[in-house]
């Protein structure tokens, strides 16, 4: 999931989690693997990082290309991104949609060869778990599954098997990851709920917040509409424990 961010919104974020944002200033060579169609206009980018790297499942990192190469006559020339990928797997993993007509910057990373580096900082950010939470209920609203495929993977591996999941996947079309998200959900400790409609995500909702109430916590990725109204949603319902992804858009 890539966000649209200013770093005005970093330094208040740091400022409120100062431990989950002062990685942002780590500067991070990764290598190109490979890149993996997982639809029409979804890919995913697998990285090996330079150095040694650690990362808790559900951040994300500001990703840039090294001075000189990736050029973007217009926007910006870095975006941020979740990862998609558990540390455990020894790679960063990042999907975005590109459409037809990409942004200079995307067009860039669809251009990138097995051998080509990218720089990221980070990686940062709360959108992720702790031992303190037994319990997540997750909405992702589609290309925002990307932090949850993370989280999923390091609660099947046990690196946060006090941790369980249960997932609203809300897409229209595809459902980015589907077979590794069903694989996924054989573990004991993993549901996934796929829907399409907004009424589908609120009707699951309604049921697993008197089902948990604030013995979960909730965690949403996706649109910044889909955000608001389900933070609105939640707060309606007495729901004191909301964590988001806190940059805007895709």
């Amino acid at each position: 999931m890539r966000y649209s961010i200013s770093m005005w919104d970093v330094l208040m974020r740091a400022l409120r989690h100062p431990f989950d944002y002062a990685p942002v200033i780590n500067r991070r060579t990764l290598v190109l693997q490979e890149i993996v169609q997982e639809s029409e206009d979804i890919f995913s980018f697998i990285f090996k990082p330079k150095s040694p790297l650690r990362w808790k499942a559900g951040q994300h990192g500001i990703f840039m290309f090294p001075i000189g190469k990736g050029k973007c006559a217009s926007g910006k020339s870095w975006r941020a991104f979740s990862i998609a990928s558990s540390h455990h797997e020894g790679v960063i993993r990042i999907s975005t949609i590109i459409k037809k007509e990409p942004s200079d910057f995307k067009k860039n990373l669809l251009a990138l060869k097995p051998g080509d580096t990218l720089i990221m900082h980070g990686p940062f950010g709360e959108f992720h778990t702790s031992k303190k939470i037994c319990r997540i209920v997750g909405i992702a609203g589609g290309i925002g599954i990307t932090p949850f495929r993370a989280l999923a993977k390091d609660i099947a591996s046990g690196v946060i098997a006090e941790t369980k999941l249960t997932l609203i996947y809300s897409a229209v079309g595809t459902y980015t990851y589907k077979e590794e998200l069903e694989a996924l959900a054989k573990h004991p400790s993993i549901q996934i709920i796929y829907t399409q409609t907004p009424d589908e995500v609120n009707a699951e909702l309604s049921r697993l917040t008197q089902m948990h109430g604030n013995s979960a916590s909730y965690f949403i990725s996706g649109s910044p509409g889909m955000i608001n109204a389900i933070r609105q949603t939640l707060k309606k319902e007495g729901i004191r424990h909301i964590v988001n992804d806190p940059f805007r858009g895709y």
